[in-house]
């Protein structure tokens, strides 16, 4: 008999939210998904949307008074236009060790534990559940999803042992346009078998199923990651075309592009609005990525020139202003900041930060203090080391934050991207 595991909860303000609610005695929804136990990547399913958009404005609250800051007027958060099938990106893991939930074994079902397609349950990368869907994700994305999961079980290939380094099937990334509806379906193998990328082509195509593109990678990797595998076009361009507020971007399976493209929208425009007036003014765009927020102002008439560690993302960042006809408006160059800004940088009129969810470092905050601009938007996916930042620069650089608003980037979960305007 399978031993009964447990399961991690979630911690810290997302347990206080659900405890909360459950004391307070409001109406919980039923779980539309089987496995939030386990996966906890939903942990605010069980909430009235009202309820978590009132959550996530206080855990913006709490993440700044846990700095100091008092009196901010905070409102809550933008709406998402869609609370399920908003991801418009998901990456599965495949496991020859299925990791079962404890609804499953307390179910006393025998499960076949060799073979699971699905998302990590915390406590360890091995831990891989196996799905049928994930309801954070599009339907179309989920249709694809099932199917291959069908084709790759009748393959006869086994799925990859994480804990021996062996088989066939590691790594399954599905991206979609939501402006378009077409999708990029990636997969990642541990050798290449040219006669399995036919038969799974075939297959796709015969249930009406086959992706506008799909690329195929190899790593032989211990990494769990897709990221560093090579990359192969076996169908279609090898890109799809998002296009949020009139702008397009080409999406490979390693792009970099916001994961809900509905909210991604609503946050172009509230930079934009937050900058003022952009006409001919200059914008440093920092921590730019593939150059989406800065392309948005330039489009509204700044001059921008973005800074990104990331080599790729600057290629990206590149391409994506040469589609859209705005390699006049905006120049992005590949910069560290822990060594310095970029010879020849002078204060700009507008500074956009929107680094990683670990915030920014000590000496990227020291950099936007030596240039002290006029007028900084911050763009935080994690409210917490968001607040850390920008109390530096009220207390170092003479700001005040005028205006914050939150948006909900990721509805049914405890993230919560979050805007704010210092002045000075």
């Amino acid at each position: 008999m399978a031993r009964r595991r447990k399961e991690k909860k979630p911690q810290g303000a997302a347990a206080r939210t659900l405890a909360e609610a459950r004391d307070a005695g409001r109406s919980l929804q039923a779980w539309p998904c089987g496995v939030q136990d386990a996966c906890g990547g939903c942990s605010f399913q069980e909430l009235t949307y009202a309820e978590e958009l009132d959550f996530k404005r206080r855990l913006v609250v709490e993440a700044f008074r846990a700095q100091g800051f008092e009196g901010l007027l905070v409102p809550r958060p933008v709406a998402a236009p869609r609370i399920y099938g908003y991801r418009n990106h998901m990456e599965f893991s495949f496991s020859s060790r299925r990791w079962l939930t404890r609804a499953e074994i307390e179910s006393g079902t025998e499960f076949a534990r060799d073979f699971a397609l699905g998302l990590h349950a915390p406590g360890g990368f091995g831990r891989v559940i196996d799905l049928e869907r994930c309801d954070l994700q599009a339907p179309a994305m989920n249709r694809l999803f099932q199917a291959l999961r069908e084709l790759i079980r009748a393959s006869g290939r086994p799925a990859y042992d994480h804990r021996e380094h062996q088989g066939f099937w590691r790594f399954l990334v599905i991206r979609r346009s939501e402006a378009r509806g077409d999708i990029l379906l990636h997969l990642v193998t541990r050798e290449r078998d040219r006669d399995q990328e036919a038969e799974l082509l075939r297959g796709l195509a015969d249930r009406g199923l086959l992706p506008a593109t799909v690329t195929w990678g190899v790593s032989d990797s211990v990494a769990d990651t897709s990221a560093g595998a090579e990359i192969e076009v076996i169908h279609g361009p090898g890109h799809i075309v998002e296009a949020p507020r009139g702008l397009a971007f080409r999406i490979g399976p390693r792009s970099f592009f916001q994961p809900n493209s509905l909210t991604a929208g609503i946050i172009f425009d509230l930079v934009a609005e937050m900058a003022g007036e952009l006409d001919g003014r200059s914008v440093l765009d920092l921590f730019c990525g593939a150059g989406t927020i800065g392309l948005h102002l330039a489009a509204r008439g700044a001059r921008v020139l973005g800074l990104e560690l990331v080599e790729e993302a600057v290629e990206h960042a590149r391409r994506n202003a040469r589609d859209n006809d705005l390699e006049g408006r905006a120049e992005f160059l590949v910069a560290d900041l822990l060594k310095g800004l970029p010879e020849g940088i002078e204060r700009p009129d507008l500074l956009v930060s929107d680094p990683p969810r670990a915030g920014m470092h000590p000496r990227a905050v020291d950099r936007i203090l030596e240039l002290a601009p006029r007028r900084i938007v911050s763009v935080g996916c994690n409210p917490k080391t968001q607040a850390v930042d920008l109390r530096r620069l009220v207390d170092e650089g003479g700001y005040r934050i005028s205006r914050m608003q939150a948006v909900d980037q990721f509805p049914r979960t405890p993230h919560v991207e979050n805007l704010a305007l210092l002045e000075r």
